[in-house]
């Protein structure tokens, strides 16, 4: 795979963790329900779940978007990915209703294999950022190593692409929240 698609596939993962966690954030009493309604997390847990998982999910969207830690964030978002899919798995074969809550209130669906399935597809697609564990051309990890040497419009670019990717997915989060309401 090239490394442009791996970079696009990076921000990608980022741009939608980001999202998620937004739309958590925003609609985190349903989140809370989700948690609650799995019975193998200890009461005690899904109030911190609540309150730390959204806001996980943005900081680690936000470095992959910006090509920042990326060394950092590509194994944690993978992680997480599997700790999902894992969780999905339990919840379908224990037979669980669980509302996903995947993407905070915006989400309708039950957990099931699909969930599952979707986030190992995630976890996958990332495994060659995990493996390779190296920056990108186009990252602010490599301007920042000195690995390449960069004009300011490459700066630039590489880093006002991402932000408007990261605000994108804010503003995307929250007018469909708006939207939800009216």
């Amino acid at each position: 795979m090239g490394m442009i698609f791996l970079l696009l596939l990076a921000r990608s993962v980022g741009a939608l963790f980001i999202f998620s966690g937004v739309n958590k954030l925003i609609s985190q009493p349903s989140f809370l329900t989700s948690l609650r309604a799995l019975p193998f997390l200890p009461a005690w847990s899904t109030r911190l779940i609540a309150a730390i998982l959204p806001w996980l999910e943005v900081v680690i969207g936000s470095l992959l978007v910006m090509g920042f830690l990326v060394s950092y964030a590509t194994p944690m978002s993978f992680s997480l990915l599997l700790a999902f899919s894992l969780v999905a798995a339990i919840a379908e074969v224990y037979g669980l209703d669980v509302p996903c809550a995947c993407f905070g209130g915006s989400s309708r669906a039950l957990l099931s294999w699909r969930t599952a399935g979707r986030n190992s597809l995630f976890a996958l697609l990332l495994l060659p950022l995990v493996l390779l564990n190296r920056p990108s051309p186009l990252s602010i990890d490599a301007m920042l190593s000195g690995s390449v040497s960069r004009s300011l419009d490459e700066v630039v670019l590489v880093v006002a692409v991402p932000a408007c990717i990261a605000g994108s997915s804010i503003l995307i989060a929250v007018a469909q929240r708006t939207l939800e309401k009216v």
